[in-house]
């Protein structure tokens, strides 16, 4: 379930046959710089999966070549994004969990467990690791093509920690104990989808993690991609660099992954990551008019608006190494 980190070209989903020629169209409108110059449109992509995790991996092995973020995934609210998207994107169980039917996804996936809502919501998981096990097996098996998924980690933002009336430390122990429940929950097949979570404010609490896990028996060092928790709400980018350089120091081959990345944040320590998610086109479309041509009263939930965003993202990131994930020529 890993993700692999060779990018390949895949079809253009149908019905957007004609998106390169929209993107070129709108890129002055929107400042998007003009893709179809550089030939770097379209840009539906698939991620070659990688069907076991053979052991663990250094960053220097799962993003061998790179000089910045290997993998993004564009957040979404809109579950049937998965089946005509055609990029790697990033959906919340909240949104999935319940449905009756689902769509095939086209593109690899990550699945988020939701842990901001539903701590802030009910101070403590409603949902036992062993639902959620089950969710992810359905998942996987219906939908298809789920690169990992995001643990029930205890995030420790401060409206959530007022919400739990837990402390940090608290936080991060049940995250670690909640990632050794959902890996005996999944068995021993040797497909295991979980990522792990480092969670913390400060540097320190990021370290103490760390060493949590370690106590646990769980080498971090092992695992292909390794999340940094409580990191996506906080607007000073300095900070999650410094927290990113810190956790680098205990293992420079140490496959990060950010969640909620900025564009500001991409730029800075884009290079010293692995992966990335961000779902901060949906609210920068809400603050604008919809694009020509679409009726709806905004382009909050709009496919066409979350893949322009994209494209900037990619195209704007300095050092971001367009050749490997625009293999258009």
């Amino acid at each position: 379930m890993w993700p692999a980190v060779r990018y390949t070209q895949g079809p253009v989903p149908a019905g957007r046959e004609n998106f390169s020629e929209t993107l070129a169209s709108l890129a002055e409108n929107f400042s998007l710089p003009n893709l179809a110059l550089h030939g770097l449109i379209p840009a539906h992509f698939v991620i070659a999966r990688k069907a076991k995790r053979a052991g663990g991996q250094t960053k220097s092995q799962l993003c061998e070549g790179t000089e910045t973020v290997d993998i993004f995934y564009l957040g979404t609210h809109q579950v049937d994004h998965l089946a005509r998207a055609g990029v790697p994107l990033f959906v919340s169980h909240r949104r999935v969990a319940g449905r009756k039917s689902l769509p095939r996804a086209i593109a690899e996936y990550a699945v988020d467990s939701g842990a901001y809502t539903e701590l802030l919501l009910h101070g403590k998981w409603t949902v036992s690791p062993k639902d959620y096990c089950a969710a992810i097996r359905r998942y996987d098996e219906e939908i298809g093509r789920v690169a990992w998924a995001a643990p029930q980690d205890w995030c420790v933002e401060e409206n959530v920690l007022a919400a739990t009336g837990l402390t940090v430390e608290d936080h991060q122990r049940l995250t670690v104990e909640n990632f050794l429940e959902l890996q005996q929950c999944w068995g021993d097949d040797g497909d295991q989808p979980w990522m792990p979570v480092i969670q913390g404010n400060s540097v320190d609490d990021y370290r103490r993690c760390w060493e949590m896990y370690g106590r646990a028996g769980i080498d971090l060092k092992n695992f292909p991609l390794v999340g940094v928790g409580s990191v996506c709400r906080r607007q000073a980018t300095a900070e999650i660099d410094a927290v990113v350089s810190a956790l680098l120091r205990l293992d420079p081959g140490l496959p990060l992954h950010t969640f909620g990345a900025k564009g500001a944040g991409i730029s800075r320590y884009g290079h010293k990551i692995c992966s990335a998610d961000s779902l901060a086109w949906s609210a920068q479309a809400r603050r604008r008019p919809p694009l020509p041509d679409h009726t709806h009263s905004s382009c909050s939930n709009c496919l066409d608006f979350a893949l322009m965003w994209r494209e900037r993202v990619l195209a704007n990131a300095p050092g971001w190494e367009l050749k490997r994930l625009y293999s258009a020529a």
